[in-house]
């Protein structure tokens, strides 16, 4: 189980990755989180984490989406690849810390794998404090719940299909979920090419894949 403590830092764009323009296939689900006892901005906390989470996710195949209570969203109808941000139980310990710490964890909708984040709250970070937690969120699936692939290949203008999920054109660099994915690559006059690829968590993987033209 992966515990990760929020740091500050430079906020990293994920745009880096995937152009904005392509279609969003998975969803990032934002229930209400419990609101930090100092919290006193005219925009509700769920609001103004869902706006740092939409920035934060931007470029990815990630949309953010907000629900109200996750005892009523229906999480069977949703994709394996769906990632899911679900409030921390209280825990009485004797000793009440809550008002020091925001904690939930990440998981994807459907599975077992949990990654724990906690984000010390202080006065002098409130101005920024759903920025850190995007950032937070995305650096923990960035590491526990995505890989890297690079894809590369020819001829200039190709199609690459991915698993029948979105269609890009090479070379390019992605961000997803971990699992197996079908690629299916092909050009006008060459030979369709079948091929499948591993993502694994925190990894990054290259792939080539060049066609042959048709005798």
């Amino acid at each position: 189980m992966f515990f990760f403590i929020f740091v500050p830092n430079t906020i990293l764009m994920a745009a880096d990755f995937l152009q904005s323009s392509m279609k969003k296939n998975w969803q990032l689900i934002l229930p209400a989180l419990k609101v930090p006892p100092k919290w006193n901005s005219t925009v509700s906390f769920q609001d103004a984490c869902y706006q740092s989470l939409n920035q934060q996710f931007d470029g990815t195949l990630y949309e953010v989406v907000k629900v109200t209570n996750l005892k009523f969203y229906d999480s069977t109808a949703g994709k394996k690849r769906d990632l899911i941000i679900e409030p921390e139980s209280p825990v009485n310990t004797g000793k009440n810390k809550s008002d020091d710490t925001l904690a939930f964890w990440l998981k994807f909708r459907t599975g077992f794998k949990y990654s724990r984040i906690a984000i010390p709250l202080k006065r002098e970070m409130y101005t920024t404090l759903t920025d850190s937690i995007a950032y937070a969120v995305y650096k923990t699936a960035q590491s526990e719940f995505l890989g890297e692939l690079q894809l590369q290949g020819g001829p200039a203008g190709c199609t690459m299909s991915i698993s029948n999920v979105f269609d890009i054109t090479p070379p390019c660099k992605l961000r997803l979920p971990v699992g197996v994915y079908n690629i299916v690559t092909h050009y006008p006059n060459f030979t369709t090419r079948n091929d499948s690829v591993s993502v694994y968590a925190g990894e990054s993987i290259i792939k080539r894949i060049l066609l042959l033209p048709v005798e």
